[in-house]
């Protein structure tokens, strides 16, 4: 393997986050590009289940992301699932989702590039009857 394919496939980045309630430090991941791509499809589908139930939609995306990026020093996971997340104090969540979101490039700006590219493959999904969305070989 090439220096280089070695430093990118290695290369993590985690920041401590204290909290100070608890008085100790957590870790948050940035994630991989299967996380991301995963969080995004999430997102998606979120998009498209709005249209019937509202922003109900929404509800869990953010437990998904801090199940997602809060991890031990080693980068593995903390919670199993974002039900756990949900069970935390809001404003020990709200302080982790924050540093997720930032970790993650999650800034308003690129939130607003997330939904233009959840638009996108939004309206490439396309119902089993319609015939669209599928790509000849």
């Amino acid at each position: 393997m090439s220096e280089l394919k070695t430093k990118l496939l290695g290369y993590r980045r985690i920041e401590k986050v204290h909290i100070e309630e608890l008085d100790c430090d957590v870790c948050v991941k940035r994630m991989t590009g299967t996380e991301a791509t995963a969080f995004h499809v999430a997102q998606s589908k979120a998009r498209v289940e709005a249209e019937t139930k509202g922003d109900e939609a929404f509800l869990g995306l953010l437990s998904l992301l801090v199940s997602m990026t809060v991890c031990d020093a080693d980068g593995k996971p903390i919670f199993a699932s974002a039900d756990e997340v949900d069970s935390l104090d809001s404003v020990i969540k709200d302080r982790l989702t924050g540093v997720a979101q930032h970790i993650n490039g999650m800034t308003p700006d690129s939130c607003e590039e997330i939904k233009k590219k959840s638009e996108m493959i939004t309206s490439g999904i396309s119902s089993p009857t319609d015939g669209g969305g599928q790509s000849k070989k």
